[in-house]
């Protein structure tokens, strides 16, 4: 492939950047193996639970420690299965200075002056060993209040007290989440730039304020590409502002199965682009933006894409797709086709999925519900 110039490049960036999630830290679960050639197991990626596919917004404080309990009590905390993350639900208003907790679900956060703070739960998480990780959207709202409007625990208030996305309160945000109340990682959701555009209803009818989107689903020629980068890269800065050191991964459509759209080599050239910008790794996906896609699907269906993206780029990268069985996860990190993988339908099918892994490829010894050495 030869050199592209800088308009190219910027070209690309642009068709392509409206499909990347940034994420500080990840919250996915993934499970990894020992690379054939090395001599000791390969370093522990970010491993852990999320409550959004199985609680909805349907979750607070209790349901969240129940799982940390468990990952803790079943041992698979210490196998690096730590980290812990807080999706969609968890506010009740845009403030001044602050946003609100929902002390209902997470009563921790209620202090005597009558302000609310996630400190005292993230540092139960911390005192367990675990790490602890937040939700926030790019844009003034979220997914599930355009999405599951009738869901419990939606921001509620003003129109304004609702907006409780980061537009326009980057480095606020930035240090009340990581600063302030102490968390480790975060997942940064899009839909706040792609779902609240002039014609939405409940942007007409006045529950929403408009926002000309950044992400036209479906039609990524006339996606803002470059102002939805200028949007993740201000935050971006503003997270390694107030938590120094904080990993930034991305995940990002490797390929998108239909003719004119993008392909595996322009997907390297914004994996190097993202390097450069100090993104840590890559998680590869694919598809999902044109109805006219033909995805050939099976078993690990994408990890070829994964593996087509560690070839060609050095930085870590994370493959998905139909990845159900241990020895199939196990064998495309020991194969070195992948650093680390996420499943996603095989927890929701089997939750002790990890266990049953764990015994299966002979490290420990699954004994009554427990890990055992």
């Amino acid at each position: 492939m030869s050199p592209r110039s800088d308009e190219e490049r910027d070209a690309v960036m642009a068709k392509h950047i409206g499909r990347i999630a940034l994420s500080a830290a990840i919250a996915a679960t993934v499970a990894v193996g020992m690379p054939a050639s090395a001599q000791t197991a390969a370093p522990t990626p970010p491993m852990g639970w999320n409550p959004y596919n199985v609680f909805d917004l349907n979750y607070g404080e209790a349901e969240v420690m129940a799982q940390a309990d468990l990952l803790v009590s079943s041992g698979l905390a210490r196998l690096g299965y730590d980290h812990v993350n807080v999706d969609d639900g968890w506010w009740l208003r845009r403030e001044a200075d602050t946003i609100r907790v929902r002390t209902n679900i997470y009563p921790s956060a209620a202090l005597p002056d009558g302000s609310t703070s996630l400190r005292p739960f993230v540092d139960r998480l911390h005192a367990m060993g675990l790490k602890a990780g937040i939700y926030t959207d790019i844009g003034l709202n979220t997914c599930s209040q355009r999405w599951r409007p009738g869901t419990p625990n939606l921001p509620a208030g003003t129109v304004q007290q609702r907006e409780v996305g980061t537009h326009g309160h980057h480095a606020q945000d930035a240090a009340l989440l990581f600063a302030k109340w102490g968390f480790d990682f975060i997942k940064v959701d899009a839909c706040g730039v792609a779902d609240y555009g002039p014609d939405v209803p409940e942007v007409k009818n006045g529950t929403f304020r408009a926002f000309t989107p950044l992400i036209v689903r479906e039609q990524p020629a006339r996606s803002n590409g470059a102002e939805l980068a200028r949007q993740y890269a201000s935050f971006a800065a503003e997270v390694r502002r107030a938590a120094p050191g904080l990993m930034l991964g991305a995940r990002l459509s490797v390929k998108d199965w239909v003719d004119g759209g993008l392909t595996e080599d322009e997907t390297v050239e914004v994996v190097k682009a993202l390097k450069a910008e100090g993104v840590s790794y890559v998680c590869c996906s694919s598809g999902g933006n044109s109805p006219l896609q033909q995805i050939p699907t099976g078993p690990g269906y994408q990890v070829h894409l994964a593996e087509y993206v560690k070839q060609r780029v050095d930085i870590p990268v994370r493959a998905v797709g139909m990845i159900d069985e241990p020895h199939q996860a196990n064998d495309i990190v020991r194969g070195g086709r992948a650093d680390m993988v996420a499943l996603a339908r095989a927890f929701l099918a089997d939750p002790r999925w990890p266990w049953r892994a764990a015994a299966a490829l002979g490290s420990v010894e699954f004994v009554g519900g427990r890990i055992e050495d």
